[in-house]
């Protein structure tokens, strides 16, 4: 959290030593303005939002519950995996667009991704195929909504489906 409160402040009142810092790292919507904030404020606010929302879950007689760290990790895992892959292939592999953003070869490699991620990541008692799945259409689904950023929208919304959904 405090990561991405002192990159808004850096971007902001030091502009010309952000560029000069993230310049190579930046796309160029957000050098020209079309996009004040990067990506990466956005990656980190979503992590915080993330590790706060599941991260420190108790159980119903208020013992400390470690698969709500789990699912962070799988959550987070899943923006930095499967948000690129969706990415590239969507750019790469023709196929129709769902909207501005997203195609449908984007979203099935974003599901294949994040099925993969959880198959490896999660621990034994949430490794089924429901939850799995479960997992995998939230974060395809975030990916491709086209509203807000992706970058928040994966980790929460696979972290609260796989909470609340798969378990």
């Amino acid at each position: 959290l405090m990561a991405s409160i002192g990159m808004f402040v850096w971007k902001v009142f030091f502009f010309e030593n952000f560029q000069q810092a993230f310049g190579p790292l930046l796309r160029t919507k957000e050098i020209n303005g079309e996009q004040f904030l990067p990506g990466a404020f956005y990656f980190l606010l979503g992590t915080a939002v993330t590790l706060v929302i599941v991260g420190g879950n108790q159980d119903d007689d208020g013992v400390d519950n470690d698969q709500g760290w789990v699912i962070a990790r799988y959550a987070v895992e899943c923006l930095a995996l499967a948000d690129p892959v969706a990415s590239w292939i969507g750019s790469k592999v023709p196929s129709p667009k769902i909207n501005a953003g997203t195609s449908v070869s984007g979203c099935l490699a974003c599901f294949a991704t994040a099925w993969c991620v959880g198959f490896f990541m999660l621990s034994q008692e949430l490794k089924d195929s429901y939850t799995l799945t479960v997992g995998a259409i939230a974060c395809t689904i975030a990916e491709g909504l086209p509203f807000g950023n992706d970058n928040m929208n994966i980790p929460i919304l696979t972290a609260l489906a796989v909470d609340k959904l798969g378990r």
